[in-house]
């Protein structure tokens, strides 16, 4: 599902398949968080709104508050590998941190490939870093940046944070090695995909306590209920508010007419109703 790009002629494009069923289907606006690709965008049916959002804000407002002495000149934000660059240097401006990279070389030709940490400053100062990837899904990828950060500062706290959560197959007995293996103080993920399965297996294997969900609920409400009164999303002041801040149009969102939502204009009147949101 992540394929951006056809390898084969013919072969569909997925995320641009799955656009075009939905716009099929009778959709004609979509909301989307922290693609692995932003240039997925670009799939968007003709006749059809894409706006994406970034979880980001929301993200490094848990760092700051789940991590009690958390000091920027002390940590330091990693990106997983090259791809992965564009997301992990936003969190580290949200947070002012320094950057550092994971990428695999492959020593000699035909080799296996070795993973090296990208830096340019000394680890000694470094107390703590944050893995930061925009999706978990096997946790493969982190085992080999979490042994890789091990060699590279031995005494730093390791932490790892992404938007989206997968973890198929035995993701959960790798969070479990990198726990004990490599001192992973947690590992936290959005609510974007439902994680009551993945906390059912890490409560089987005794790490529960190890994983954390961070909640952008709110942030997903903000946008639909713009979309609906006819608001962008791509303002500022919008894209702006962390989870610190209130939002002005969700606290009003109850007390609007019905009549002003866009997507009934042209329907028939409806009964008046208040809209209560959690």
């Amino acid at each position: 599902a992540r394929q951006d790009r056809r390898v084969v002629a013919g072969e569909a494009i997925p995320p641009k398949l799955w656009l075009n069923c939905m716009r099929t289907a009778g959709a004609d606006r979509f909301l989307t968080c922290d693609l692995h690709n932003q240039a997925e965008a670009a799939f968007s049916p003709a006749g059809a709104l894409l706006d994406e959002l970034s979880a980001d804000k929301y993200l490094a407002h848990f760092v700051r508050t789940s991590i009690p002495d958390f000091d920027e000149d002390d940590f330091l934000v990693c990106a997983t590998n090259g791809g992965g660059m564009k997301f992990t240097r936003r969190m580290a401006d949200e947070l002012r941190t320094g950057f550092i990279m994971a990428d695999r070389f492959r020593p000699k030709a035909g080799g296996p490939g070795e993973i090296k940490i990208i830096a340019d400053s000394s680890s000694e100062k470094v107390k703590g870093i944050i893995i930061v990837d925009d999706m978990f899904d096997t946790c493969g990828s982190l085992a080999g940046v979490c042994e890789a950060l091990k060699v590279y500062a031995p005494e730093a706290r390791l932490f790892a944070i992404g938007t989206h959560g997968y973890f198929s197959g035995d993701a959960h007995v790798q969070i479990k090695k990198l726990v004990d293996t490599c001192g992973l103080e947690w590992l936290a993920v959005t609510n974007s995909i439902d994680q009551r399965g993945v906390l059912r297996r890490l409560e089987s294997i005794n790490v529960r306590d190890r994983f954390m969900v961070v909640d952008i609920s709110r942030l997903l409400a903000g946008a639909i209920i713009r979309v609906h009164l006819g608001e962008s999303v791509n303002l500022s002041r919008f894209r702006g508010l962390s989870p610190s801040v209130d939002d002005p149009v969700l606290a009003e969102a109850p007390f609007v007419p019905q009549q002003q939502y866009t997507h009934i204009l042209n329907l028939k009147e409806a009964t008046p109703r208040a809209i209560v949101f959690n």
